[in-house]
């Protein structure tokens, strides 16, 4: 089971590095770095989102605990991905902490809570669904 939530949770790594791209190639040269982070931040939040929920239905999820199970693993890998790649880029702990600090207007956070909560939300959310429909 572990495999497969490591293997659902490749493409992730594509969609981020694929939003960033976008960001350099879109986002103004007048806009802020602070504002275009923040704002692909929003456009990582919602192209995740997509991703989980077309998924979701494919996963071989099937209970409340495998869709937390896998929004756990997801999460943890998220985090230890971008501390991993940013100890190899350079960066000191500290700078990686900042772009967490919700303080200083870093919202980089949403992103590994939104791919641990998101299996569990659209799965409940098509459950609730599917049960309506059948009613």
């Amino acid at each position: 089971m572990f495999t497969k939530y490591i293997l659902l949770w490749l493409p992730m790594v594509v969609i981020g590095i694929a939003n960033g791209a976008l960001r350099e190639v879109l986002v103004p040269e007048t806009m802020s770095e602070a504002l275009a982070h923040q704002l692909s931040t929003v456009t990582l939040f919602v192209f995740l989102g997509a991703y989980i929920w077309f998924i979701l239905p494919k996963s071989g999820i099937h209970s409340k605990q495998e869709s937390w199970g896998a929004g756990a693993i997801w999460l943890i890998l998220t985090v230890f991905f971008e501390f991993g790649l940013g100890f190899v880029s350079g960066q000191t702990m500290q700078e990686l902490l900042n772009a967490y600090n919700l303080f200083e207007g870093r919202l980089w956070i949403i992103i590994p809570v939104w791919i641990g909560v998101a299996p569990r939300i659209f799965f409940s959310f098509s459950n609730d669904l599917e049960g309506g429909l059948k009613k």
